[in-house]
């Protein structure tokens, strides 16, 4: 069994993800969802963009500090902890694809 210290320090992702939800402005941003893009038991939070022009907002934990990334809105589609999404994206006419090879890493392919 897990003392409460362990516990408390294993979910710190949660309270760093509701101190970043608290500062995000209601009016670009109308809903989140978890997602588990990578290999760890943390998931990504996905702060969905309630326009085009404000983007989401990837959220990322490695349990101890957050790491963000705007990305642009569109049709998001990602295989569970592959490390990859795919973005089509119509304001930019294009598609993109970020793949994460860690929590501190973005490239766009």
């Amino acid at each position: 069994v897990k003392s409460t210290e362990a516990t408390t320090q294993a979910n710190n992702w949660k309270k760093q993800y509701i101190e970043y939800l608290k500062n995000v402005d209601s009016k670009n941003y109308g809903g989140c969802e978890y997602i588990y893009m990578n290999n760890d038991d943390i998931p990504e939070l996905m702060i969905l963009g309630s326009n085009t022009a404000a983007g989401n907002i990837l959220v990322t934990s490695d349990n101890t500090t957050i790491d963000t990334k705007i990305i642009a809105s569109g049709k998001m589609y990602y295989a569970e902890k592959s490390n990859e999404l795919y973005i089509e994206s119509m304001i930019l006419a294009e598609k993109q694809h970020l793949y994460i090879t860690d929590l501190r890493q973005y490239s766009r392919l």
